[in-house]
Parts: C-alpha cells; structure tokens; sequence
C-alpha cells in the first residue's frame, strides 16, 4: 500500500509543474455549406485541434500562442457524384499578422479565471495545399458565426465553432492516483 501511496505522490507532484506552464484549449467546427459551398459539391465540414496559451492568461493575442493546430476536412461530391474531400492542417505560423493571406490572419481572446473562454477571434492565412477544395482559410469567432472559405469563391461553410479547456494534467493525475488507490484496496481484500 506504501508503493502505491509513493505513485500516486510522485504523479501528482510531476504534473503540479506542468499545470502551471500553458493552458490546452480543445477547438472543434461543425459546418454545413453555404450556397456557394453547395455549387463547389461541399456537403459538410469538420475540423478539429489544439490550442496552448499561457496558464492562468486571461486576455491572449498571437504573441501568446505557444502552440496551436488545427485540421479541417471539407467533404463533397465530385462532378460525377463521387463521394470526395479534402483535408488541410493549420498552425501557428498560419495566425500569424506578418502573413499576407485573406482574409487577414490574426488571432484574439479573453478567458475568465477558471480558463473558460468568453470569446475567439481567429483568423488563418490561406492554406494552399488543398486538392479538391484549394486555399482553404479559416475564420471563427466566439460568440458568433464562424465560417471555412476561399479567397478566391468566399465562404463556403457557415457552422459551430467550440473552444472548451482541455483537461489539466494535474485532475488527470488525480484521477489515476484514485484508480491506483482502488485497484490497491481491491487487491489487498483478496
């Protein structure tokens, strides 16, 4: 019992450094096609990533970022009406101001004290890997809409963006020290 009491120690002090480095925010889009997006064959989009600010940081520009990535599939159909779609990866460098994209790349926001955000400006340079679906860009906002597109034709999906605080590593710790805890009494019973 000792040995899993040490665990459970040595878990929760290795992640009480890390809670206090950066903030993991979990990002998701949901979206379905605007009339423009429907004349391209799109018929939904779906995106997902990370991003890691500051801990404790309650008002964040670019500067702050230390980490974002992001991953947005928009799926269609082709000429043929072959089920079809194309994938692009965004990263910090892709926020940035100093990027001559459209619409203009930037990012924003405010989160109260518990890291729960209030509101997400969020805007990408143009990503010129797309296949299908070329020079995807993002634009999401919190509250509000929020919209994938192309500089070229416009927005082309209108959908829900979320931006939820990932768990910490320190309540992650905490968890498991309390199944190593349980197994123990459990083992021990027997």
């Amino acid at each position: 019992m000792q040995t899993i009491g040490r665990v459970a120690a040595f878990a929760i002090a290795l992640a009480g450094p890390l809670t206090a480095r950066a903030e993991v925010i979990d990002l998701t889009y949901v979206g379905t096609p605007t009339e423009n997006g429907s004349s391209f064959g799109i018929t939904d989009a779906e995106g997902s990533g990370i991003l890691i600010i500051p801990d404790g940081a309650t008002s964040v520009t670019y500067g702050d970022i230390i980490s974002f990535s992001f991953t947005l599939t928009l799926n269609g159909l082709d000429s043929d009406s072959n089920p079809i779609s194309d994938t692009d990866t965004f990263s910090t460098s892709d926020l940035s101001p100093d990027n001559p994209g459209f619409p203009s790349p930037g990012f924003s926001a405010t989160l109260d004290s518990n890291g729960t955000v209030l509101s997400m400006s969020l805007v990408t340079d143009t990503s010129p890997d797309g296949w299908y679906f070329p020079f995807q860009s993002l634009n999401f906002s919190l509250p509000g809409d929020s919209s994938t597109g192309d500089p070229d034709v416009g927005v082309m999906s209108v959908g829900a963006f979320t931006a939820t605080p990932a768990p910490e590593p320190a309540s992650l710790a905490l968890l498991a020290s309390g199944l190593i805890g349980t197994l123990g009494l459990r083992r021990r019973r027997r």
